[in-house]
Formats: C-alpha cells, sequence, structure tokens
C-alpha cells in the first residue's frame, strides 16, 4: 500500500470508533448496520471522528502508522470476523 495513501471506507457507515488503541494504533471502526462491521488500524492519521456518516469510497485515514506501509482491515459480524475480499473491489 505505501506509507501516506488514502484510505477508503469499503461500504457506507458510521463511526463508532476514532483513536489510539494498544495493539491496532490508529484504529476507525465502522458500523455498516445489520451488525457488520470494518475496523482499519495502524494508520499514520485519522480523517474522521466517532459520529461521522461516510459514503463508501470516502477518504477516512491514511496508511502508515510509524513507518510501516501495511494497512490492519477487518470485516466484522457481530464479533465474530469474516473473510473481507467479499467487500472489497479490485482495482
Amino acid at each position: 500500500m505505501g506509507v501516506d495513501q488514502p484510505v477508503a471506507a469499503v461500504a457506507a457507515g458510521k463511526v463508532i470508533f476514532a483513536s489510539w488503541f494498544k495493539g491496532y494504533g490508529n484504529l476507525l471502526i465502522l458500523d455498516h448496520g445489520d451488525s457488520f462491521y470494518t475496523l482499519y488500524a495502524q494508520t499514520s492519521r485519522l480523517l474522521k471522528k466517532v459520529g461521522d456518516t461516510v459514503a463508501a469510497g470516502e477518504q477516512i485515514a491514511f496508511s502508515g502508522y510509524e513507518g510501516n506501509e501495511n494497512l490492519y482491515f477487518e470485516v466484522r459480524e457481530g464479533r465474530t470476523p469474516l473473510d473481507p475480499t467479499k467487500w472489497l473491489v479490485r482495482r
């Protein structure tokens, strides 16, 4: 992905967490309704705050926490992690 690359929401939702979290660094959690959530972590900067609504594809953060090029991404239904490939569109 690279450092300081834009991170976009995979689906519309509402920000329910946007802060530093031990083990995740800067973490943003979106609530998509029907018990579906996406987590975006290890970002250098968050662009949204709790309560913000976002559209699919809207920029929510920048990659590169502590110079690391990786982005941590997770999809959950309730507390259960899901295979994220069904939520992602190949560019």
